[in-house]
């Protein structure tokens, strides 16, 4: 299964099975899914490129989607953020995003109940959330951006944001240093409006 990858990330779909996110040895990123029952390997996704690809989020959502983030880029290139939707099947790329025109890189990632998408992401401009609706996305158009919240503007204290999650009422809890967790109510934001602390 997953000998040899430094895991990341692990999430548990709807049928028990496991999926993981890593890198291995050669720095390669690595999507796997494992049997919950016979743990034995489903499918197995490695990515290598010019970019060294590093993975530090994955999720997956209510159709047994699997999503995974990262960034793209090196030494020699400015870091990208990196969002790739996997068929949960056969592990099939479905689409693979790179958002070259804020250089940084995705950090978590988190599915909501209606198919939206939030990440946590660094970049030259601070820490923030974004929800992306992927309603038009296929391999040529990426997920739109619904909203941008800008975390370290808002709180400086959370610069060094990672993980969130979602409740079944779409509140966000967006977790950062030092035991601080941020409670985001999204009900009244929009493009304009950014989600309230």
């Amino acid at each position: 299964g997953f000998s040899g990858t430094d895991v990341k990330m692990i999430v548990v779909d709807k049928n028990d099975d496991v999926i993981i996110s890593g890198e291995n040895q050669w720095g390669h990123r690595i999507v796997e899914k494992i049997s919950g029952q016979t743990g034995l390997l489903l499918w197995k996704n490695v990515y290598n490129s010019a970019n060294y690809l590093v993975a530090t989020g994955i999720a997956v959502d209510k159709d047994g989607y699997v999503y995974s983030v990262g960034s793209a880029g090196g030494n020699a290139t400015p870091e990208e953020r990196l969002l790739i939707k996997h068929n949960g099947s056969d592990g099939t790329v479905v689409w693979s995003h790179n958002y070259s025109t804020v250089p940084g890189f995705n950090v978590g990632i988190v599915i909501g109940k209606d198919g939206y998408i939030y990440t946590t992401n660094q970049s030259t401009y601070g820490f923030s959330v974004l929800k992306l609706t992927q309603t038009e996305a296929n391999a040529v158009t990426p997920p739109s951006i619904v909203w941008t919240f800008l975390l370290t503007e808002a709180n400086p204290l959370l610069e060094g944001t990672r993980k969130i999650a979602v409740d079944k009422d779409d509140y966000l809890y967006v977790l950062a240093p030092d035991f601080c967790i941020l409670k985001l109510d999204q009900s009244l934001s929009d493009a304009i409006t950014p989600p309230t602390a």
